[in-house]
């Protein structure tokens, strides 16, 4: 029989998520397999897997209007972002069509697990 730890809560109990604000995002990779590129001398040096999580991390604030990306950075094994949500009055956003920071990291993540297994398949 396979025990399992707790995991520890990560979210802000009475945080509404669906709220514009700045979030921080953290991604890591299937089994922490080191599969987005490698360090080189100090240096974080991209595979082809790491230029597609960039280029779709990137393609996030065309999708979005009411998205703004801060830093980022992408790591052998893991991914850290920080999005950030406009208000509905700055950015014009249509408000009869939300979408909750979840959904976007939802659709993220699907975009370069799409884009990876084409480019391997």
């Amino acid at each position: 029989m396979r025990v399992y730890r707790e995991r520890k809560l990560n979210r802000l109990r009475n945080w509404d998520y669906t709220s514009p604000g700045w979030y921080f995002v953290t991604i890591c990779t299937k089994n922490k397999f080191d599969c987005l590129g490698e360090i080189i001398n100090g240096e974080m040096v991209l595979n082809k897997c790491g230029r597609i999580v960039s280029k779709q991390w990137l393609w996030l604030k065309q999708r979005y209007r009411h998205v703004v990306l801060d830093e980022f950075v992408i790591m052998p094994n893991h991914f850290h972002g920080i999005l950030v949500i406009k208000t509905d009055d700055f950015c014009g956003r249509d408000r009869s069509s939300p979408y909750p920071q979840i959904a976007i990291i939802v659709e993220f993540n699907r975009c370069v697990q799409n884009h990876i297994v084409e480019n391997y398949s």
